[in-house]
């Protein structure tokens, strides 16, 4: 029984360990993209003469966007494994886990919405010398497929785990 109970605590401690990544990597990643927006806002150079820039930012972005994934899934992998060590042992948390208390956004779906808004405003940018009606198609568009693929990706690892 006890060591069921430190099996538990090691799989909490990895599902915090994947928290701590996903929040380390978003204040790099807040820190890169003040600066090279600041230098945007201030340089007198075209969207064209940036292009370097809003690529580099682009990559970051998404690299954080997949990156995230991959993190949110080994946390739902380890509280899985974490979830069915307790329900063996039988512990008095497991109200914490129970399904009806896990219905609210989870922090993993919070930081995914947070890379998509972000690409989304970088091609709002890039595109606003365009046309306005367009360019909010594509954004709303591009939201709509990454969301889509990251639940798809979510509930299949749900699914495995």
């Amino acid at each position: 029984m006890n060591t069921r109970y430190e099996i538990f605590k090691e799989m909490l401690t990895h599902a915090r360990h994947q928290e701590r990544q996903r929040h380390a990597f978003l204040v790099v990643f807040i820190s890169i993209f003040v600066a090279v927006f600041s230098f945007f806002l201030k340089s007198d150079k075209t969207i064209t003469d940036n292009t370097f820039l809003l690529c580099l930012l682009w990559f970051i972005t998404f690299l954080g966007y997949g990156l995230t994934i991959k993190w949110n899934i080994a946390y739902y992998k380890y509280k899985h494994i974490a979830y069915i060590v307790l329900r063996d042992i039988k512990r008095k948390y497991s109200d914490y886990f129970h399904k009806s208390n896990m219905k609210i956004p989870r922090a993993g779906t919070m930081y995914i919405f947070f890379y998509v808004a972000i690409l989304n405003m970088i091609i709002f940018y890039c595109l606003s010398s365009l046309n306005l009606f367009l360019t909010i198609i594509l954004c709303l568009g591009l939201c709509y497929l990454l969301m889509k693929l990251y639940l798809d990706i979510r509930d299949y690892s749900k699914k495995k785990y």
